[in-house]
């Protein structure tokens, strides 16, 4: 039977200052992570000269996409001594596309919502090139997941348990998001229940990324590209129709400069499919739902 993460080997085995080790390791690989990011974006468009926008584009976000993965795995085989199962690639289409279609409904009932309740309009279609839409959607989709459920929640999991890995990687995952434009601060609470709950329960049911990672990108590329609203507080470059506040409507309602993610109706809507996602593994994963380590 192959070894997953929740094993304990190399930096995380059992013993004297275990916590600290993973502590130091999580702050480290995350470190790692970001720098090969970093280096690997550098390389592509100062190095190799590909173009940051148009389909071109695309590639060079795919090359480093698949570098900051290559990092990650490299680095946690060689630290955690075990192959790096959340990321087992048999799973990789089939989750990432139930995750995909998840997000893109998630996201769809939210708007339809809130075209039927009057708080926005919608104009279009007027297709704008799809890159920018991609690149909002996969970047924050592969990073944001590799960090917040990949690190994160992974060794508070191994540490603490899951539920404290659940509610802790969903509370810094939307406090993150105060750093977005347009935030005030009912689009950070609104992120740690609506989208830190969902995400962290997919993690819970499947033990890998994929799914969270196609739900996180499947949101916002509906988001910001189908329905070119504000995905978290940033304005989409380019979509296909133009949903915006209707005037005079309670920014409770619209969400205000955050988007939709800050309403009433994204908040409701992310958080009962958390509540959903997280019963569905109390029934098939009980044992990952109350493990304590």
């Amino acid at each position: 039977m192959m070894r997953d993460w929740r094993d304990g080997r190399g930096v995380l085995r059992p013993g004297r200052w275990r916590g600290a080790r993973t502590l130091g390791w999580g702050v480290l690989l995350t470190f790692l992570v970001g720098a090969g990011v970093s280096l690997a974006s550098m390389l592509l468009i100062h190095g190799l000269h590909f173009p940051v926008d148009g389909p071109l584009s695309f590639a060079g976000l795919s090359l480093a996409i698949a570098a900051m993965m290559a990092v990650y795995v490299v680095a946690v085989r060689a630290a955690e001594r075990r192959p790096v199962t959340e990321l087992a690639l048999p799973f990789m289409v089939r989750e990432f596309s139930a995750g995909l279609f998840g997000g893109v409904l998630l996201f769809s009932v939210v708007m339809g919502l809130l075209l039927v309740c009057g708080a926005y309009a919608i104009s279009g279609p007027s297709p704008g090139p799809p890159w920018k839409g991609l690149q909002v959607a996969l970047a924050p989709g592969f990073a944001e997941e590799l960090i917040f459920r990949g690190i994160l929640m992974r060794l508070v999991w191994e540490a603490a348990g899951a539920r404290a890995a659940l509610a802790i990687s969903a509370i810094v995952f939307g406090l993150a998001h105060l750093l977005n434009p347009g935030h005030a601060l009912a689009g950070p609470v609104a992120i740690i229940f609506e989208a830190g709950l969902p995400l962290g329960a997919l993690f819970l049911l499947t033990g890998r990324l994929w799914a969270s990672i196609g739900a996180h990108a499947g949101w916002n590329f509906t988001q910001g590209y189908v329905f070119g609203a504000e995905v978290s507080g940033a304005n989409p470059a380019g979509h296909l129709f133009l949903a915006t506040p209707r005037p005079g409507v309670s920014a409770l309602l619209t969400g205000g400069a955050f988007g939709p993610e800050a309403s009433i109706v994204g908040f409701a809507v992310g958080t009962v499919a958390g509540i959903v996602l997280l019963q569905r593994c109390w029934r098939r994963r009980p044992d990952a739902v109350r493990a304590a380590t």
